[in-house]
């Protein structure tokens, strides 16, 4: 039996059908539905677990302000080599993982405390060029504004690229009046306006530029004026910089250093500095100087300099020495890696001609030459030989000419190898050690003695009657140390690191 048609006012699939089914719910459908039921669900355990939350504070924020500042200091501290004043070089370089501008993203609590500290951020160091110059500007344009009223230290010479220094300069001119420290690279004429500055320095202290043209030096006329009007400038570095092309209060100036220009130049400049106390020199001589004597200088007195630092690699470097006489000199330090006696001939007859009595004598040089300079001063109190690459059997030599010759550095009382390269001869050492512990007559007793080999030294270690000996003179009260850079154990490991 057929079943009935069906009723066409009914069906669901007819046309013209008045009732319908709901559509059908898709995945994506399905999945929004689930994922608003989980945001109520988050929401509803947010409004319970919220006033919990916001009851508790993170332990290290319950330090109190003073304590997080002093970390913060010492973070600072730690980023690179303390600049004059102990106050180290912040690097733009390293800026958002290291330094205040670090500390400040990490909260909002940090962010208060490092932007409201100035000393935070008036030291800064550019090292190079290699982002855009937009970059660095805009950089600095917000932090120099942090450093409030704060004196600023700015070393922007970075790899000595004159460009950068222009690049920059707009960004921290306004605050010149602020300068402490400036260190930067500038070619002769200048590239910009930095002569804008005359008269806007007055705390300026210590000046360094670098690299300067070496073209047209005779010229006479002065390119660089920005820094003649600097009343309490006192320390001038002047790296292969002509001093023609600057105008500088040199009678006003306590400590300079000329590296890369030529004699005639440098010893010029000293007759315009009375006042010198602390005077670094590495200058070179034209032949066309040692042949005309009309080109040769006019020698030099300076009465106030006590410290002379002499860092030169090249025997012909210390012809600059033969203008200048020091009658109270009383630090040196000199360094050369030449192999000819001549420097060290040089250096003695500036202290005979001076009539002065060195008493603090830093030498790194080779042995013949050092032995030689040793033997022209008699009055060194302290004697430091930083690094001693020697021969052990001239480092012997050393040690056992300090023993037997009272006439050799007969008022040391301190000798100290802070980085010595030369297997250490323990038997003549500590033969030197107790004949000038024990010293008698007019010979003065050595009071401290410090020895540190360089890394990964194998010595052998002293045999148990050295190191016998070695602990009797320490309990005498010779402060004796001697040690490793590395991890292998000394003979005086348990001695205090700091030295």
């Amino acid at each position: 039996m057929e079943s009935p048609p069906p009723d066409i006012d009914t069906h669901p699939f007819r046309f013209g059908s008045i009732v319908s089914t709901p559509p059908f719910k898709t995945h994506v459908q399905i999945e929004d539905l689930r994922c608003a039921e989980a945001l109520q669900g988050v929401k509803a355990e947010q409004r319970i677990t919220a006033p919990t939350l916001e009851s508790l504070v993170c332990p290290i924020l319950e330090i109190p302000v003073e304590i997080t500042l002093e970390i913060f200091v010492h973070h600072i501290h730690g980023l690179s080599v303390a600049h004059h004043d102990d106050l180290p070089l912040v690097n733009l370089a390293t800026a958002k993982s290291a330094g205040p501008l670090f500390l400040s993203h990490v909260c909002r609590a940090w962010r208060s405390i490092s932007i409201y500290t100035p000393s935070l951020w008036c030291c800064v160091h550019a090292p190079s060029s290699q982002k855009k110059p937009s970059d660095w500007r805009k950089l600095l344009e917000c932090w120099l504004p942090r450093a409030g009223n704060r004196p600023l230290y700015l070393d922007l010479a970075g790899k000595a690229d004159p460009r950068q220094t222009a690049l920059l300069f707009p960004a921290i001119a306004p605050y010149s009046s602020r300068w402490r420290s400036f260190t930067c690279t500038l070619q002769t004429p200048s590239s910009f306006s930095i002569d804008s500055l005359e008269g806007h320095i007055p705390l300026l202290r210590e000046l360094c530029i670098c690299e300067g043209a070496r073209n047209d030096e005779e010229a006479a006329v002065s390119d660089v004026s920005a820094f003649r009007d600097a009343p309490e400038l006192r320390q001038l570095k002047l790296q292969y910089f002509p001093p023609s092309k600057i105008l500088i209060p040199w009678r006003q100036l306590t400590h300079l250093t000329l590296y890369g220009q030529k004699v005639r130049h440098g010893i010029d400049v000293l007759h315009q500095t009375p006042n010198l106390e602390e005077l670094s020199v590495d200058l070179y001589q034209c032949s066309a100087s040692i042949l005309n004597p009309y080109l040769r200088p006019q020698p030099v007195t300076l009465n106030r300099v006590h410290k002379l630092l002499i860092p030169n690699n090249l025997a012909w470097a210390m012809e600059n020495l033969r203008y200048i006489t020091l009658p109270n000199l009383i630090t040196l330090n000199f360094r050369s890696e030449s192999y000819v006696v001549g420097d060290a001939e040089a250096l003695v007859a500036l202290i005979v001609r001076s009539q002065c009595v060195v008493e603090t004598v830093t030498i790194d040089c080779h042995y013949n030459s050092a032995l030689l300079a040793l033997l022209g001063m008699s009055g060194i109190r302290q004697l430091i030989l930083p690094r001693v690459n020697w021969e052990p059997t001239e480092l012997a030599q050393l040690f056992t000419l300090i023993a037997t010759d009272p006439t050799f550095v007969p008022h040391m009382h301190s000798l100290h190898l802070p980085h010595c390269r030369t297997v250490i001869p323990y038997m003549e050492l500590t033969h030197m050690l107790s004949t000038r512990c024990h010293a008698r007559g007019s010979m003065p007793r050595l009071n401290s003695f410090r020895l540190i080999r360089s890394r990964g030294a194998l010595d052998p270690m002293p045999d148990p009657t050295i190191a016998a000996r070695l602990n009797a003179l320490m309990k005498e009260g010779l402060d004796i140390r001697i040690k490793r850079l590395s991890k292998i154990k000394s003979w005086s490991e348990d001695s205090d690191d700091s030295d």
